[in-house]
C-alpha cells in the first residue's frame, strides 16, 4: 500500500492469522489470490451445485484490509467432467447454445456471489498458445482445444466471458491472465 500498488500472494482455504504463514501474508501483502478454490471445478463441481469454499479466504482478506483477485472464471484446464460430458454429445448450434448457457450461468453465479468483494478477476486464463508469439501486429493463436473454444465454435467465448463478468460486477477490474506467449527460441 505504501507505493500505491497491489502486491499479492497465493493462498488456500484455511489461512488464518493464528499461524506464522497467515501473519506473514498480512504483514507483507495487500492482495491475495486463491490457487485453486475459485476455479470452475472447485466452484461448480456439479451443474448448478456451487461450492463457496473460498468464502473464508475472502473474509480473511477483508478482515485484514486486503484485496482479493479472483482466479479464474474461464480456462481450458480444471473444468469439471460434467461440462465436457454435456457438450460432447452435442454439435453445431445446439452445442454452442449449451456452452453459452453453462458459461454464462457459471460466471453470473460466481461473480455475483462475490460481487463487491473481489477487486479484480482473471476472467479468461491462458487462452493463448504458448511460445508462438509473432512480430508486433501479427497477433497470437488461441488454444483451440479448450472446451470453451470447441463449445462456442471459436474464440468469441473470450468476449462473452468479459461481458458477463462485467454485467455481474461492473466495479471489478477484469483481466486475461496468460504466460509464456513470447517467442523465446531462435530469436
Amino acid at each position: 500500500n505504501k507505493i500505491g500498488k497491489n502486491f499479492g500472494t497465493c493462498v488456500n482455504p484455511g489461512i488464518s492469522t493464528n499461524d506464522d504463514f497467515g501473519k506473514t501474508v498480512v504483514g507483507n501483502f495487500n492482495m491475495v489470490v486463491l490457487e485453486n478454490a475459485m476455479k470452475f471445478d472447485a466452484t461448480e463441481p456439479s451443474r448448478n451445485g456451487f461450492n463457496w469454499q473460498a468464502d473464508g479466504v475472502v473474509n480473511f482478506a477483508h478482515q485484514n484490509g486486503m484485496k482479493v483477485r479472483g482466479h479464474t472464471l474461464t480456462w481450458h484446464g480444471q473444468n469439471p467432467d460434467w461440462v465436457a460430458n454435456t457438450l460432447n454429445g452435442l454439435s453445431g448450434t445446439a452445442k454452442r447454445q449449451e456452452a453459452i448457457k453453462i458459461l454464462k450461468n457459471h460466471i453470473y453465479n460466481v461473480v455475483g456471489h462475490w460481487k463487491g468483494k473481489i477487486a479484480e478477476w482473471d476472467v479468461v486464463n491462458e487462452c493463448l498458445e504458448e511460445n508462438v508469439g509473432r512480430a508486433v501486429g501479427d497477433g497470437y493463436s488461441t488454444r483451440s482445444y479448450s472446451v470453451w473454444y470447441s463449445g462456442f465454435g471459436g474464440e468469441d467465448y473470450i468476449d462473452s466471458a468479459f461481458v458477463w463478468a462485467h454485467q455481474a460486477d461492473p466495479d471489478a477490474k477484469l483481466y486475461i491472465n496468460d504466460y509464456n506467449i513470447g517467442h523465446w527460441g531462435n530469436g
